[in-house]
């Protein structure tokens, strides 16, 4: 989204070419001050997915960054360099009195596109579910390609060492029984741990 913002803000009719950062950088900041206000978000997630902005954003982002770029090139009084007013806490506090002048000139497709804060964090809570799904699938397959009497090999040399917990050897247990049983993909992240555990006590199934 920043990138895209790059290239609106260098592709608008007003810009001559100076201070780009600065507007970039206070144009995603005060679209995001106006969309926390609301107790919305812009729906992130649609954008990772699809890879790349609505018409609705991009028309957001020109609006906004229009009115970012008429106000911080008039500093306050006192102050002539732009870039030196920019770095200035006022300069933030101006531009977010700007949010009922924002309201009014963003489309309309664009407020109706942002989501609530509730809907993200279900589907930010879903997707560490689905994550966590994934690392388990992964984690079993890895303890599937260790046969058996490595894995009974493992648990004589950690107890030899006395750095089991009561936990990890009866998942252990459930290891040296492969094929016959199979550690579901919760035992399974517990023994990759340890493996890694193992490894850093010299121990290399």
């Amino acid at each position: 989204m920043f990138r895209k913002t790059e290239k609106l803000v260098s592709a608008q009719p007003w810009y001559s070419g100076g201070y780009r950062a600065n507007i970039v950088a206070y144009t995603l900041a005060l679209l995001s001050h106006y969309v926390s206000r609301k107790n919305k978000s812009i729906d992130f997630m649609l954008i990772w997915k699809t890879q790349c902005i609505s018409a609705d954003i991009e028309r957001a982002l020109e609006v906004t960054s229009k009115l970012v770029h008429d106000d911080i090139t008039q500093p306050m009084q006192g102050i002539s360099n732009v870039t030196e007013w920019c770095k200035k806490e006022a300069c933030w506090q101006r531009l977010k009195d700007l949010s009922d002048r924002l309201e009014k000139t963003l489309p309309q497709g664009f407020k109706d596109s942002l989501v609530s804060t509730e809907a993200i964090q279900s589907e930010k809570k879903q997707a560490r579910k689905a994550q966590k799904m994934d690392d388990g699938i992964e984690a079993q397959k890895k303890v599937l390609e260790i046969p058996a009497t490595k894995w009974n090999t493992l648990l004589q040399q950690c107890q030899a060492k006395g750095f089991l917990t009561p936990k990890e050897t009866g998942i252990v247990n459930v290891a040296i029984q492969i094929p016959n049983k199979i550690p579901t993909e919760k035992q399974s992240l517990v023994l990759v741990d340890l493996l890694e555990k193992a490894k850093n006590e010299g121990i290399v199934v």
